[in-house]
């Protein structure tokens, strides 16, 4: 089994979690984020890879989450959010 890097950090609290997944209705697309090299990345693979899928279940889906907003750019708040780890942890 491979262990290296077994955590990858994409939410500060379980709040921002579910904000995440309300925003971008698929939790793999996160599962892939460190494969992303930019944003222009991020759009493209949640494009081809999720969005056909979204759109089909999309009526199935019901959303009841009371007091939960969607995060507006996800990928600008995973990766904010790295750096700002990443700083604290070399300091």
């Amino acid at each position: 089994m491979f262990f290296e890097n077994a955590v990858n950090l994409v939410a500060r609290n379980l709040r921002d979690f579910l904000a995440l997944f309300i925003t971008l209705k698929e939790l793999y697309v996160i599962e892939r984020f460190k494969l992303y090299k930019s944003k222009s990345d991020f759009i493209k693979d949640y494009n081809e890879n999720y969005l056909k899928d979204i759109d089909l279940r999309e009526s199935e889906l019901k959303y009841v989450v009371e007091g939960i907003t969607a995060i507006n750019d996800a990928y600008a708040y995973i990766t904010d959010l790295r750096k700002q780890i990443s700083i604290e942890i070399k300091e």
